[in-house]
């Protein structure tokens, strides 16, 4: 739809003013808002995927929503392992 291009060219907008080298995403909205429906957080969290705006490539690595740790304490420590792959890429930066 003509709504859906126009957010998505506002966003990567919005991502090129910025111009980050590693974004990391917290929850299954943030990350289906970037690269579409087919990515959950189940599926994805904890790995690297890159994202291209204005002919930039992004380190992305997806997380679980800070809710959803309130929720399920038992999954901190996978949230815990995402901020440590996080820390590992921006020393290495």
């Amino acid at each position: 739809s003509i709504r859906r291009q126009r957010q998505m060219c506002i966003r990567d907008r919005h991502i090129s003013t910025i111009n980050p080298e590693t974004i990391l995403l917290l929850g299954s909205f943030a990350l289906q808002t970037l690269f579409g429906e087919e990515y959950s957080i189940a599926k994805n969290r904890g790995q690297w995927l890159s994202y291209s705006a204005a002919n930039n490539s992004i380190n992305i690595i997806p997380s679980f929503h800070p809710t959803f740790l309130l929720k399920q304490p038992s999954q901190k420590k996978k949230s815990w392992e995402d901020l440590q792959k996080l820390q590992k890429k921006l020393n290495n930066a």
